[in-house]
């Protein structure tokens, strides 16, 4: 159905509905579940309801294989067309019925995006052969379109709270976009205290908290509507729910959701960067599939060696394929309180990947514009730690990672 902009396939297409028809009368809804049934499609969705209220049902529910849409006493069939579109897939086959014999609307409805355009009464033959060749058509299109290998995921996590793991997500998020020029959305997946849009100085989108509780809601669709632009090449998506209003998911459906959510996401973006909890790690890492990358964010306190040393180990077993690094944050904000780096690996349990020195300015500095450090300080040390750390993320070569001739020059003589 060529009539929306186009868009990805639904991350859940293989658990599609074979069908879903709305038919305008109950004689042609009983017609309609014949010809299913002797297609073997049981699970397909036929029902009695107008154009708007397919537009309705569609919006709030995952996207069909196919569709059949009666257009029997619309005033404006194409307008209708459009706004079922709106909330489709933009690749979902369509086909249209109606009472109109007519060769001119047969044509504009082609034109528009249509599939094919049967009259009433239907014909089961003609109504079994269309809805198969869609079946065929969607099938050799789905064999033959070059896939793009799926975005490469990186969950950050803190060891402690208070340790910097958000300053880590939001910074490299807006590296892998702005300076490594990826395609990067930013994940906050702590509903109610995130404060990846407070360091952005923006207001979170709306609708995260409802598509976890219904996972059928997500998709490509979703991800345009709720997700806010940062830049070109930079989005997030966060929420910042009611206290008074909080929900209960159980652990089956929460799973299900973040798995859609994960494979979506992944297939629109090059990168993903995940601001994780650590209370959620045991129960939603193991959905970072490859290519994935774990940070683990500590300071260097005894306290953070201790839960940086007891978080490794889980996550190692948890995502085994996933590459671990371990990141020392807030380097010398106490000075002469904090364990050096050679103290984290001295049982040989972690090695520290990357060290984060902290700088009072270039943090106060970044608080108040509500911008990343690395755009308000893109010359600090501290700025220069996280570049790196971005380079080892995104899997690229430093010699490969090209800055903006703004970003060479504001890095000259660093």
């Amino acid at each position: 159905m060529a009539m929306a902009a186009a868009s990805a396939r639904s991350s859940a297409a293989d658990t599609r509905k074979p069908l879903a028809a709305f038919v305008a009368d109950a004689a042609t809804e009983a017609h309609v579940r014949r010809v299913t049934a002797a297609l073997g499609w049981a699970d397909a969705d036929v029902l009695s309801a107008t154009p708007a209220e397919a537009v309705k049902r569609l919006a709030s529910s995952a996207t069909p294989a196919r569709l059949l849409v009666d257009l029997s006493g619309s005033a404006d069939p194409l307008a209708d067309l459009e706004l079922i579109a709106d909330v489709c897939d933009g690749e979902t086959p369509l086909i249209a019925i109606g009472t109109v014999n007519d060769v001119d609307l047969y044509r504009k409805l082609l034109a528009a995006g249509v599939d094919d355009y049967l009259v009433k009464p239907l014909a089961s033959e003609a109504l079994a052969a269309a809805l198969t060749a869609l079946g065929a058509a969607a099938a050799e299109t789905e064999d033959t379109a070059p896939r793009d290998p799926l975005g490469r995921l990186v969950a950050v996590i803190g060891a402690r709270g208070g340790v910097g793991s958000t300053t880590v997500a939001v910074n490299t998020a807006w590296l892998l976009a702005h300076d490594l020029k990826l395609k990067t959305a930013l994940v906050d997946l702590d509903l109610y205290f995130g404060t990846c849009a407070l360091a952005l100085d923006v207001e979170p989108g709306r609708g995260f908290r409802l598509a976890l509780e219904s996972p059928g809601r997500i998709d490509n669709l979703f991800l345009e509507r709720v997700m806010v632009r940062i830049s070109d090449l930079f989005y997030l998506l966060a929420a910042e729910n009611d206290l008074e209003f909080y929900h209960t998911v159980d652990r089956d459906t929460l799973r299900e959701a973040l798995h859609v959510l994960v494979q979506t996401i992944r297939r629109n973006f090059k990168m993903t960067v995940f601001d994780l909890p650590r209370h959620a790690a045991r129960t939603q890492v193991s959905l970072l599939t490859p290519p994935a990358s774990l940070v683990l964010v500590s300071d260097p306190s005894l306290a953070g060696l201790r839960d940086t040393i007891r978080l490794a180990k889980m996550l190692q077993h948890l995502a085994p394929e996933a590459e671990l690094s371990v990141v020392l944050e807030r380097c010398g904000a106490i000075k002469g309180a904090e364990l050096a780096e050679k103290e984290f690996e001295q049982d040989g349990s972690i090695k520290i990947g990357s060290v984060i020195p902290f700088e009072a300015k270039p943090a106060v500095a970044s608080t108040a514009a509500g911008k990343p450090l690395v755009c308000v300080a893109p010359r600090s040390r501290t700025a220069r730690a996280l570049k790196q750390l971005a380079v080892k993320l995104s899997g690229t070569e430093e010699s490969t990672a090209k800055p903006s001739p703004l970003g060479r020059l504001l890095h000259w003589g660093t």
